[in-house]
């Protein structure tokens, strides 16, 4: 990957991560209002970069955003939050996905929410994908996460287009907005 295009990912992934961070309770009280309304987003703490080593390739892999919050219900517990963006469509992502969550999981011991924020072209809206893996016709493992599609420009647009300023720009402001056809955050 050149210099350029790796700038220009890097400086895309880190506005949508500034975003989160600054928006983190409107979020998730927009995209994911059940796990909104067992939380108390009063509690939030951000991680600093959590780095993980991919094995067996050893790929060093960081989760963009993780929050730390408190559940609201009965005896407080703490939940982890993790949201990945992704700007282009990968082959593996969803195994990538059950990655980070399995070693969130087995390193915390914590329940683990997870959620994909994603701007290549698929179905718009939100929607659960799914990791599984499968034996002689008998599934094993079963890993849903939640997937957040946000508009990226027309539906034919190639994944770069999304990382366009103009495109990304009213991407932000329709995310901070709160207005969509998603619906309205209230």
């Amino acid at each position: 990957m050149s210099d350029a295009s790796n700038t220009q990912r890097i400086s895309f992934d880190q506005q949508y991560k500034h975003l989160i961070r600054a928006f983190f309770a409107e979020f998730v009280r927009l995209f994911d209002p059940d796990t909104a309304a067992g939380i108390d987003l009063s509690t939030v703490t951000f991680r600093d970069a959590e780095v993980f080593t991919d094995i067996p390739q050893g790929e060093r892999r960081t989760a963009d955003v993780v929050a730390e919050v408190w559940t609201r219900d009965g005896r407080p517990r703490l939940v982890i939050i993790h949201i990945e963006i992704q700007r282009k469509r990968e082959r593996h992502f969803n195994r990538r996905m059950w990655e980070y969550f399995a070693a969130f999981h087995l390193r915390e011991n914590v329940p683990v929410i997870p959620i994909a924020l994603v701007f290549y072209p698929a179905r718009e809206g939100i929607g659960r994908e799914e990791y599984e893996v499968a034996a002689f016709g008998h599934t094993i493992m079963s890993f849903r996460y939640l997937r957040i599609s946000l508009p990226c420009g027309s539906g034919r647009a190639a994944p770069p287009r999304c990382a366009a300023s103009g495109t990304r720009d009213r991407t932000a402001s329709w995310m901070t907005s709160g207005h969509s056809s998603l619906g309205t955050r209230s």
